[in-house]
């Protein structure tokens, strides 16, 4: 008899751990969805200014010498070693 109540306990606390287990994921799931739907929604709404169109400006390399073709775009690599 005691072996029996013992085991009916273990399964009460089990399934209460189960149910809590189970009622805490929903509620997070409900929280992220809801946060969720209002970050959508401002992020819509900010979305709606107008903006300005993007400026290209172009920057003219030198040409490469002969001495520096394998490097890319024409930078020396002997002005950034750092010798001690």
């Amino acid at each position: 008899m005691k072996l029996n109540k013992n085991s009916l306990k273990r399964l009460r606390d089990r399934l209460l751990k189960v149910v809590a287990v189970g009622i805490m994921l929903v509620v997070l799931c409900e929280i992220s969805f809801y946060l969720g739907g209002r970050y959508c929604s401002v992020k819509y709404e900010v979305a709606t200014e107008e903006s300005t169109s993007v400026q290209v400006k172009f920057v003219a390399f030198p040409q490469c010498s002969a001495d520096l073709q394998d490097y890319t775009p024409c930078t020396d690599p002997k002005v950034y070693c750092v010798t001690r």
